[in-house]
């Protein structure tokens, strides 16, 4: 996928190998350009001015849109994934991961998993998603607010874009009381 989104003029690190011979590492790997830039882990972006901070949310916007343009069929992608219901399918995954792993009845997340089961939306649309895409996923140049790559691709699959757009928002929505992330918005 990377080697695709490349061509496509996304910003990722250039692939420079895949070996699929497990006999190497054990495991398939593949090695990648070094990209040299900032990475910011908060994504109030503190100690930025407003017109920055907007600079940087654009840019990081932009580089989303352009992933979800992505032709599927021409960049040899129609196999990467499954093609509709993306939403209920993790849905589902999700909740077995939660079923799998809980070790006491929470009836508000048996509630909430009861609700998202019958409010699935439709997926209209199928295109490459990230899976993960957020602030720290991206590789910032050091002195502008552009995007030199896009990391971490080991969720991205065929899905519906909202789902990227969602996880990215969810910073900037939660209280900046939540415990995990800091939003501040």
């Amino acid at each position: 996928v990377m080697k695709a989104m490349h061509e496509n003029g996304v910003p990722v690190p250039k692939p420079i190998v895949l070996c699929e011979d497990e006999s190497v590492i054990g495991t398939s790997f593949y090695i990648m350009e070094y990209v040299k830039g900032r990475i910011f882990k908060d994504p109030s972006l503190p100690g930025m001015t407003n017109e920055v901070r907007k600079e940087i949310y654009q840019e990081m916007n932009e580089v989303l849109a352009k992933i979800h343009q992505v032709d599927v069929k021409k960049a040899g992608l129609e196999d990467y994934g499954k093609h509709g219901n993306y939403v209920k399918r993790q849905t589902e995954t999700w909740a077995k991961q939660y079923e799998a792993s809980k070790t006491h009845e929470i009836k508000t997340m048996d509630d909430l998993i009861t609700w998202l089961r019958h409010n699935v939306p439709e997926t209209p649309r199928t295109t490459v998603v990230h899976g993960d895409f957020r602030i720290d996923n991206l590789v910032y140049d050091e002195n502008e607010s552009k995007v030199l790559a896009v990391l971490d691709w080991e969720l991205s699959t065929l899905g519906d874009p909202v789902t990227d757009l969602a996880l990215n928002c969810l910073p900037y929505y939660l209280s900046p009381k939540f415990p995990i992330l800091k939003g501040r918005f």
